[in-house]
């Protein structure tokens, strides 16, 4: 397992831990489909919940993850209900970055998708003990295809989804 794998797998069960109910999107979730993928960077859609929020900071501090602003974990549930926000390529992003890891973790607040909507069409995918809800390939397509602007790689991944899902 090379390190953002373990980075990932590492996040992802501490999220589960912790109850937080979220869902894989990007090319994290492209790279548990399966697909080749340069990932360096962890991104989640969340459940906006103000008990989800604080199970959310209390994984952000057991990772010892820092919002690259400044914010501690415990920021959180109050910044997702406010205006403290970057967004990027048409959604609300904050940004965490943990000081032992070359990877982030981007907690998606708006995504092109409700939350909603996206995880009742997530695929489920069972790991070492655990229930993750992954976005559909089709969800996955039509985010991808929505976020502005997009570099030549996220191209390539709009490629690739489109040619999976036609097979």
């Amino acid at each position: 397992m090379n390190p953002f794998e373990k980075d990932l797998w590492e996040v992802l069960t501490t999220l589960n831990k912790q109850h937080v109910k979220f869902v894989l999107c990007g090319k994290a979730a492209m790279l548990v489909r399966g697909m080749n993928t340069s990932v360096f960077r962890i991104e989640i859609c969340v459940d906006p919940d103000n008990n989800n929020t604080q199970n959310l900071a209390e994984a952000a501090r057991i990772l010892k993850f820092k919002g690259r602003a400044g914010y501690s974990p415990e920021d959180l549930p109050g910044l997702i209900n406010g205006n403290s926000w970057d967004i990027e390529n048409g959604a609300m992003i904050f940004t965490m970055e943990n000081e032992n890891s070359a990877n982030l973790l981007y907690v998606y607040i708006t995504y092109p998708i409700p939350f909603y909507d996206l995880y009742l069409r997530a695929n489920i995918i069972h790991f070492n003990g655990f229930n993750f809800a992954v976005a559909s390939l089709e969800d996955l397509l039509y985010a991808k295809s929505l976020m502005l602007p997009r570099d030549p790689e996220d191209e390539d991944d709009i490629e690739a989804l489109k040619k999976i899902l036609n097979q």
